[in-house]
This record gives C-alpha cells, structure tokens and sequence, in this order.
C-alpha cells in the first residue's frame, strides 16, 4: 500500500513574510565633464612644431594645422580610431579638424604629402 503525505489545512499554511531591500543608490553627482581643446601646430620648413601634443581621452580636440611654408601644401592628421585630418592647403593658410581620442596611448600626428613631417600624439586617461 502507498501512504500519501498529507499536506497541511489551508489554516495551517504560514503566510510568506516579504522582506524589502532598499533600492540601490545612484551617486548624485556626475563627473566633471572635460573642456574642448584647441590646439595648434605649424608645419614649417617640412616639419611641426611643437612636434609633440598630450591630450586627455575622450576630450573633444579641435586640430588647427597653421601651414607657414609660402606655397608648399600640407595637411595634418591623426592616426586614432576616429581620427582625421584637415584638408590640404598652400601656405601660407590655415585648416583644422575636430576628433576625440577615446583609448590612451601614444599616436601620431602627420603630413599626408610628407612622411617625413610626424610628430607624437599622447592620450591619457
């Protein structure tokens, strides 16, 4: 013979006790939000100067190439993931660009029509 358990009366069964938890607290404030950057290099006698540029990520950068070589054309760009480069121009004149770098490290700046013409691009956290 089979014995079946019994199961309790209904006026028997506990009612379950719900236990709250409060809910997760967001920090009220944001970050500081970084300022755009406006930064300048000149191309002159087939090189840049300043031949070096530090950056923070993720700071929205406006690339201002100032090509001071009387009728010689030049361009600068950068060789992050979202890059660019401005667009070629004869000296004396000026051109520019904007990007933002996201990942830090160390990049180049160029001249497309002169790859003699790089200078460093650093990106920090």
């Amino acid at each position: 013979m089979v014995r079946l358990a019994q199961l309790p009366r209904s006026d028997e069964l506990k009612t379950p006790t719900l236990i709250r938890q409060p809910a997760p607290t967001l920090p009220t404030s944001t970050p500081a939000s970084l300022e755009p950057v406006t930064l300048t290099v000149m191309a002159r006698n087939l090189s840049f100067s300043p031949n070096s540029l530090t950056i923070p990520a993720h700071v929205t950068v406006t690339l201002v190439m100032r090509n001071e070589d009387s009728g010689v054309l030049h361009d600068v760009g950068v060789n992050v993931v979202g890059g660019g480069r401005t667009e070629t121009c004869s000296g004396p004149c000026s051109s520019s660009f904007v990007f933002a770098a996201h990942q830090p490290g160390d990049y180049q700046f160029f001249c497309s029509l002169h790859p003699e013409m790089v200078g460093e691009l650093r990106v920090t956290p």
